[in-house]
């Protein structure tokens, strides 16, 4: 079985998303539709650079696919822990996170690229639990893109 190769970018003189075939030319970025030429006769489009992004091989929970640079929103689970006289204590709490997909060349796999806890964005280490990523998105929705949606990683 062979996995779908696709890419995304938003097109320079629209500000729509374009998907396709990845081709960099001439030092433009450009994206070839999948589908062949659009209703105005292209067969290509130049994107903005930085909006490009790759298709996980995955979908959400509504069978939307994932690419880099999308957000997903989900309970976390935050352990605390404290000394006391009678030994050590433990207390646990959910709080809403927020992840950007992205790739991790140390594990060459799609992941949790950055978290957003609270006010402050830093840096993920998904690997390190327990859930699969693949497994732990299918049961979440994608909820905007760091192109379109910044203001889901700022502080509130």
């Amino acid at each position: 079985m062979m996995r779908e190769i696709l890419f995304r970018g938003k097109n320079v003189d629209n500000g729509k998303w374009v998907y396709g075939s990845y081709v960099e030319q001439y030092g433009a970025k450009e994206i070839y539709l999948q589908d062949g030429v659009d209703e105005h006769g292209f067969d290509r489009h130049h994107v903005i650079p930085e909006t490009v992004g790759q298709y996980a091989g995955l979908t959400d929970k509504n069978g939307k696919k994932i690419f880099e640079g999308d957000i997903f929103k989900f309970l976390d689970e935050v352990w605390e822990s404290s000394y006391t006289s009678c030994g050590t204590e433990y207390a646990s709490w959910e709080i809403g996170n927020y992840g950007v997909v992205g790739f991790d060349e140390d594990t060459a796999r799609f992941g949790f690229i950055q978290y957003k806890y609270n006010e402050n964005s830093v840096a993920a280490d998904f690997c390190n639990n327990d859930v699969e990523f693949a497994d732990f998105v299918k049961e979440l929705e994608i909820i905007g893109n760091i192109h379109d949606n910044p203001e889901l990683l700022k502080g509130e």
